[in-house]
């Protein structure tokens, strides 16, 4: 963390741990995209395939692959919760996305566990957001923001392999994976900006140092941003 970053000590308005409070208590609402209306729950592997052939043909393979692969393994696929979001596509789930519960605050051991690791603080607005809830909201196509714990398990894999699983680089020990969106999204614990990694930089005849790009000023105008939404 540079001087001037630490001497920022950067904190988060209370209207905006405010508004995310209310907003991240109803489940539709917790990421960055609604998750959908609610088609029924489907039991059966081979109905859920013809659900997506019929709105995708070809889609329905990856299902019925995964259903046989379960089935080498003794296993049945569980009931899955098939959901129309607004584009018209379909997804499908395990969990139901409607009824997740929240997450309850980050605890001070975990804290200081993703401390020990990163061999760095966590910032005052990063300790903030999750003194809300311990991730599972805001921006991200995904379900939300890691929890630490998660945090941890991807800075590790990270570390360990590098961005891009291609070992060209090593991933900055600065960068704290929040969550992902086509490549990990991070905290930058140096400046306090958020960073995106563009996972598919060889596809954009990019190098893997043009892949990085800071995608917000601050953890504030993302989460920002993500409130104003349509959502």
């Amino acid at each position: 963390m540079d001087k001037q970053y630490r001497e920022m000590c950067p904190s988060l308005s209370p209207e905006l741990i405010a508004a995310i409070t209310l907003r991240i208590q109803d489940p539709r609402r917790r990421g960055a995209t609604p998750p959908g209306t609610c088609v029924g729950v489907v039991h059966d592997p081979d109905q859920l395939a013809q659900l997506f052939e019929q709105q995708s043909p070809g889609s329905s393979s990856a299902f019925r692959l995964v259903a046989e692969q379960m089935e080498r393994w003794d296993q049945t696929m569980p009931p899955m919760h098939v959901t129309r979001h607004n584009s018209g596509s379909l997804g499908a789930s395990s969990e139901d996305p409607t009824n997740r519960p929240l997450a309850p605050p980050a605890t001070d051991a975990g804290f200081r566990r993703l401390e020990e690791k990163v061999g760095r603080p966590i910032p005052p607005d990063l300790r903030q957001l999750y003194a809300i809830a311990d991730g599972g909201f805001g921006p991200s196509i995904g379900p939300g923001l890691y929890s630490l714990d998660r945090i941890g398990q991807e800075y590790d894999d990270l570390r360990r392999r590098g961005p891009g699983y291609t070992g060209e680089a090593d991933w900055p020990p600065h960068l704290l994976p929040l969550t992902d969106n086509v490549g990990p999204v991070s905290y930058d614990l140096q400046r306090g900006v958020i960073v995106a990694f563009n996972d598919y930089y060889y596809d954009d005849e990019l190098t893997i140092e043009e892949a990085f790009a800071d995608l917000h000023p601050s953890l504030e105008t993302w989460l920002n941003d993500w409130l104003n939404t349509a959502n």
